[in-house]
């Protein structure tokens, strides 16, 4: 066998139905060969472009494959940079971006990181706050009725209560300004509809330490003359009258309330007055005369012993 060199400018490749010719001058040099990739397991050493939103495909072992793909346009280009080690179960990647690298490291998937609270519930181990000193949140806590919660309002200040949503506080265990509290429900609801803190409900004996009093309330007879008291208003009443009344049949007799009934005489007196049934006097007879003069004052004491019965006392010209 010979051994040499051939030098030629054009080869003719014999096809079997013709013959093509070759340029040697097209043929790759051994350089360029060099700078090819192996189809098997290759080793870039640049950087690789698929241009044109090109797949890169991983084929599985049949044809299906996962690809990875640009977007159709990127406004940036960026880097992601992987994590030098594999992360462990329950990890996940989490990027931290300086200009256009972003660096990937793992990190704990919160709905399995343990120091953090799932939406769908568990207990807390340490202090919790909610909102900012100074700025506050809102904090609703719903019933499991429609429309029931209770509520921190943060721009009220305020717990509120909605719809038919209770506080139910166990007795004993209140306090105020750090004092316990120590009433009943049972003892705080006689406190309904008092005006007053020392409103009593005298069911049982009572010892007062302040003067006890009511208002004098004013009374007037309309056309008829004929006056009607309502001992639901007050105990005492008060009454200047220009002609003579009759003080119908009282509303509201209550037994044990008592009082006065001062009759001024007022212009064109003296009058003379008519008094119900109920009233009762002393011999079961009414007063028949009045103090004469204008300005003066008679006055009527009264006690209720039962209903339709008024004990009723006279004391006439007691102030001129």
């Amino acid at each position: 066998m010979a051994y040499g060199k051939v030098k030629v400018n054009t080869l003719t490749y014999d096809t079997g139905g013709g013959d093509t010719d070759v340029t040697v001058s097209t043929l790759p040099t051994s350089a360029d060969v060099a700078l090819k990739a192996n189809k098997a397991s290759p080793t870039f050493t640049g950087d690789v472009s698929i241009a044109a939103e090109g797949d890169l495909r991983l084929v599985d072992s049949g044809s299906n494959y996962v690809a990875f793909e640009a977007p159709s346009t990127v406004t940036t280009s960026y880097t992601l940079e992987f994590p030098a080690t594999v992360g462990t179960t329950g990890k996940v990647l989490k990027s931290t971006v300086a200009g256009q690298v972003a660096t990937m490291s793992w990190e704990t998937d919160s709905a399995t990181d343990s120091t953090k609270m799932p939406l769908t519930g568990d207990t807390f181990t340490g202090d919790v706050d909610l909102g900012v000193d100074g700025t506050g949140v809102d904090c609703k806590f719903f019933g499991a009725t429609v429309g029931d919660y209770l509520l921190w309002d943060a721009a009220a200040n305020s717990l509120l209560t909605g719809g038919g949503a209770t506080v139910d506080i166990a007795q004993d265990k209140l306090k105020i300004d750090g004092t316990e509290v120590t009433t009943t429900a049972a003892e705080l609801n006689l406190l309904d509809g008092k005006t007053f803190v020392g409103d009593a409900v005298l069911a049982t004996d009572q010892t007062w330490t302040g003067a006890q009093r009511g208002t004098i309330s004013t009374l007037t007879s309309p056309n008829s003359n004929t006056v009607t008291i309502d001992f639901d208003v007050a105990n005492n009443f008060q009454m200047t009258p220009t002609h003579g009344c009759t003080f119908d049949q009282p509303l509201n007799q209550t037994a044990g309330q008592s009082g006065s009934i001062f009759l001024e005489v007022g212009a064109g007196g003296p009058f003379s007055h008519g008094w119900h049934a109920d009233y009762k006097w002393t011999g079961g007879t009414q007063p028949s005369a009045y103090s004469q003069a204008v300005g003066k004052v008679d006055r009527i004491d009264y006690i209720i012993r039962a209903n339709g019965e008024i004990h009723c006392v006279a004391s006439i010209d007691v102030f001129s």
